[in-house]
């Protein structure tokens, strides 16, 4: 999950590798698994 994000965050949206570790972190334990599955979807 923390790799997914961190992968949507960084590469997709451009966001600083460092910000978007951290985000990432934050925002795995607060979504919905089914949130999750579209974003891996998307991706």
């Amino acid at each position: 999950r923390h790799k997914m994000l961190f992968n949507f965050f960084h590469n997709l949206l451009g966001i600083d590798a460092t910000i978007a570790k951290e985000d990432a972190c934050k925002i795995e334990h607060y979504l919905n698994p089914k949130t999750l599955e579209y974003i891996l979807k998307f991706l």
